[in-house]
């Protein structure tokens, strides 16, 4: 039997409608939050991580997109550096070479300048240089950060030496001291302001994290605290979430559908596994995340018609 006074009654709901309305608003911003916090939790370990960064790019050279890619690149560089007709001399028989203008050698001698430099990039010594190389330079970068220094680099030119030392074992071994690659393509030097924002970002990296999670944590305890139901409150927090997330995986696995065509679908192929490498960690923390928010939610709302039912 209900005790209460009716004058009673239009308050109370009065006060669990403000409730649910700040629960809810809370609710709708701590999903949201959920979602932001793996963004940047995922980008700084990413980035600032040399163990998740060696990681995320180790594989880049293994991939035929990307070798191509350098290939193409690699080859056009040398044909421009090279003269032609040492090239030639080197390259090509006597026989294919005869009363041919510079335009008919150069298109003679890009087959087997790119096949040396696709097998120099395809070699399991190769792969290792690019590991090794790309983590002491991650390293070196991190702590150039962490200490504040005035100088910023990112050097991957072993990189650049090690193509150039690698063409000596195929076909263009007879050229190879003639082929001058620029090894400054691949060294990042930050200067002037860059430096500064480099710092900043950094360290509003390191405080966003703890920051936000904090922020996260407490926007779901208040929104369970300040609501009537709090059980149904954080079934709908992991519903939210859950669906967002869901969302976010299809958008992260949305480029792996592109097919890339016209003159420039080898840099765009190549980006594509860029971004399939870098986004692999995410797109499986989002996959989990969707599935365990979804599944949660879900089996709390069966428990609970079960319990009500049996009540």
């Amino acid at each position: 039997m209900n005790n209460a006074k009716p004058s009673q009654l239009p308050n109370q709901s009065k006060r669990h409608y403000v409730r649910t309305f700040f629960a809810s608003i809370f609710g709708i911003l701590a999903s949201v939050l959920i979602l932001a916090s793996i963004l940047v939790v995922w980008a700084n370990h990413t980035l600032t991580d040399t163990n998740a960064y060696t990681k995320t790019v180790a594989p880049l050279v293994t991939k035929p997109e990307i070798q191509g890619f350098i290939a193409d690149r690699a080859t056009d560089k040398i044909l421009e550096s090279a003269p032609v007709q040492d090239l030639a001399d080197g390259l090509l028989a006597s026989t294919d070479r005869i009363n041919k203008t510079p335009d008919e050698l150069l298109q003679a001698v890009h087959p087997v300048v790119r096949s040396s430099i696709f097998q120099v990039l395809s070699s399991p010594r190769f792969a290792n240089v690019w590991e090794r190389t790309n983590r002491e330079a991650h390293a070196q970068f991190v702590q150039q950060l962490k200490s504040n220094s005035s100088t910023l680099s990112l050097d991957l030119s072993p990189i650049i030496t090690s193509i150039v030392d690698e063409l000596k074992t195929t076909r263009l071994a007879s050229i190879a001291d003639k082929i001058e690659l620029n090894p400054d393509d691949v060294r990042l030097n930050l200067q002037g302001s860059g430096i500064d924002k480099a710092h900043k970002y950094y360290r509003w990296s390191q405080d966003a994290v703890v920051g936000l999670v904090a922020l996260t944590i407490a926007l779901v305890g208040l929104a369970a605290w300040i609501s009537v139901h709090h059980t149904k409150t954080l079934r709908r927090i992991a519903l939210g979430t859950g669906i967002s997330s869901a969302i976010l995986t299809v958008a992260l696995y949305s480029p792996s559908f592109i097919k890339p065509s016209g003159p420039d679908s080898d840099a765009q192929n190549a980006g594509l596994a860029v971004a399939g490498s870098v986004l692999g960690d995410l797109r499986l923390a989002t996959l989990v995340i969707a599935a365990v928010c979804i599944v949660g939610a879900i089996a709390s709302k069966v428990y609970s018609r079960r319990r009500s039912a049996s009540a």
